[in-house]
């Protein structure tokens, strides 16, 4: 019911429909901050909240972390994040979004100059079915409006059949090279290891923007944390060049 009704609000062409009252969840029509993590929501209720965000022009934060929407809800969601302008801050993280799941938000990305953070760690949308995550890269490429990111635990290096995979992490290390909008990026526990880091690093010397970086949990060892040094030189003779 929820899924048919969330369609029916987004179809709707007359005056929109603001607030919404379920069971277990609500959207008021003054609700700034929808709140809903960790409440099992299905891509039914993602449908629902769509619809009503499609015509809400109080809600700036969305909280939907650690639920069950999946690519099918986020598509929903997506399409009614287009729509609206108020919206700046979404977090979808740990939301079995998968590879079509980052598809759906790449396109939010390349799309929106009105959110400012988004949320997308814990969703698989990298790994060994890796083709939804260089969509998301290639969006950031574009994207002018986007400040903080987080794809933590997404698996953007990955070992399998015996070989180490950095396809996802070249593709966001090709997206950072021409970022000018991302200031705070969290990439924790992605076995991004030494060799990665020496590719990131490489990517973010080119980087002027981004001013807070979280590689925590990476399994970096002293390589991998002497190459984050030799960053660090390299970005404070920047400033100090600057400051002259």
């Amino acid at each position: 019911m929820k899924a048919a009704l969330g369609n029916a609000l987004l179809a709707n062409p007359f005056r929109p429909v603001q607030f919404v009252i379920c069971d277990d969840w609500s959207v008021q029509s003054n609700t700034v901050e929808v709140e809903l993590p960790n409440r099992r929501l299905l891509p039914g209720d993602a449908l629902l909240l769509a619809g009503v965000l499609k015509g809400n022009s109080r809600v700036k934060q969305v909280n939907l972390g650690t639920n069950l929407i999946g690519p099918v809800g986020a598509a929903k969601l997506v399409a009614s994040l287009k729509a609206n302008r108020t919206v700046t801050s979404l977090d979808a993280s740990a939301n079995e979004l998968q590879q079509d799941g980052a598809v759906q938000l790449a396109d939010l990305v390349a799309a929106s100059d009105v959110l400012l953070r988004l949320n997308l760690s814990g969703n698989k949308i990298a790994g060994p079915t890796w083709n939804g995550f260089p969509s998301l890269c290639r969006a950031l490429e574009v994207n002018r409006a986007l400040k903080v990111l987080d794809i933590s635990n997404n698996s953007l290096v990955f070992y399998h059949q015996g070989v180490w995979h950095f396809e996802g992490l070249l593709s966001l290390c090709t997206a950072l090279r021409s970022n000018a909008s991302l200031k705070l990026l969290n990439l924790s526990n992605n076995l991004i290891g030494p060799e990665g880091a020496s590719k990131l690093v490489d990517a973010l010397k080119a980087n002027d923007v981004l001013t807070s970086l979280d590689v925590s949990s990476n399994k970096l060892g002293q390589d991998g944390a002497l190459h984050f040094a030799n960053l660090l030189v390299v970005k404070w003779e920047k400033v100090r060049q600057r400051t002259r």
